[in-house]
């Protein structure tokens, strides 16, 4: 291929690229509204736009009986622009990314050797994009981690989800350093050889980078750890009152024993209310939590000591007359 049919391939890229973006913004309203839903509003559509946007690959169809749908990308594209963790998926492909690079290093040497100039800055600059990708892909995924961790993955509510969530993100932690291991740079520094502008970009930048990811991956995961058991800790708690929460209620008649038996050995005054019932839950949670519930005249904290009563003073003896 020589440099004319790459100028009109490029210009090509540039006219079909300019106008792809085009739709993307010229129909953002329906694409946010398949962004949110299972399938794209189709009645917000002309056919010809429809056929556009198919042809773009920004939409697609699963099969002949299904609905038209957003393309996987763009909702990904969508997911990282909103930060949307809920949706946002953590990849970094370091295997794919390392096989593209080899490739196109000797791609970069094959057009020094011969002269192509215009080539060997086209390699050159492929190479620094592919570099940026790859960087960016971490700093995406770590970012993705960090937002979930400063939230206590506040997008589900259930404790039981955020342990879970907690553990799948532990795991996508565990495949991101899996593919740092991955780059070795004893073999990068074989494969660029003594070319000044590779080293450079290669080994020099490149190490720093990563290393700078995986200080970021470590202290993610030590965090992570520590939440991990603070849900165990409040899972554990849950289940335990649960359980004497289940008790009680099936046997009714020692729960207000058990309470008064209790607050007897701490040195409580309990006046409960005839009228007013606790439910088992709510006096478990009173009682382990130590504070004072709504029914209670007399309920101090059992961390607060008692107050010791003053002796009363002795009657001074009369003096003989």
């Amino acid at each position: 291929m020589n440099s004319n049919s790459e100028h009109a391939l490029e210009s090509r890229l540039l006219k079909t690229g300019s106008e792809r973006l085009a739709l993307l913004g010229k129909h953002a309203d329906v694409l946010m509204q398949a962004y949110t839903r299972d399938e794209v509003p189709l009645e917000s559509l002309s056919d010809s736009a429809l056929r556009k946007l198919l042809a773009a690959r920004i939409l697609w169809r699963p099969d002949e009986q299904s609905g038209v749908k957003l393309a996987p990308k763009v909702r990904e594209l969508i997911a990282e622009m909103l930060a949307d963790e809920t949706r946002r998926h953590v990849n970094a492909d370091v295997a794919e990314t390392l096989e593209l690079i080899r490739a196109l290093v000797h791609s970069y040497r094959e057009a020094r050797s011969r002269g192509e100039h215009w080539r060997l800055e086209q390699q050159l600059m492929r190479l620094r994009q592919e570099v940026d990708d790859l960087n960016g892909r971490f700093a995406d995924a770590i970012d993705s981690l960090w937002q979930r961790l400063n939230s206590d993955f506040g997008f589900v509510s259930q404790l039981n989800d955020k342990i879970r969530e907690n553990d799948r993100a532990q795991k996508q932690i565990a495949r991101l350093l899996d593919g740092l291991a991955l780059i070795d740079f004893d073999e990068l520094i074989e494969l660029v050889g003594s070319d000044g502008s590779l080293r450079k970009l290669l080994i020099s930048q490149l190490q720093q980078q990563l290393s700078h990811h995986y200080t970021g991956l470590r202290e993610v995961q030590r965090r992570l750890i520590e939440l991990m058991a603070r849900f165990r800790k409040q899972q554990a708690r849950s289940r335990l009152i649960s359980g004497m929460a289940a008790f009680m209620r099936e046997t009714p008649a020692l729960c207000q024993a058990t309470m008064q038996g209790a607050a007897r050995y701490q040195g409580w005054s309990i006046r409960l209310h005839r009228s007013a019932r606790l439910p088992p839950r709510r006096w478990i949670a009173t009682w382990i939590a130590g504070c004072s519930p709504s029914c209670c005249t007399s309920y101090p904290n059992r961390a607060t000591p008692r107050k010791r009563l003053k002796p009363r003073p002795r009657p001074k003896p009369r003096k003989a007359a």
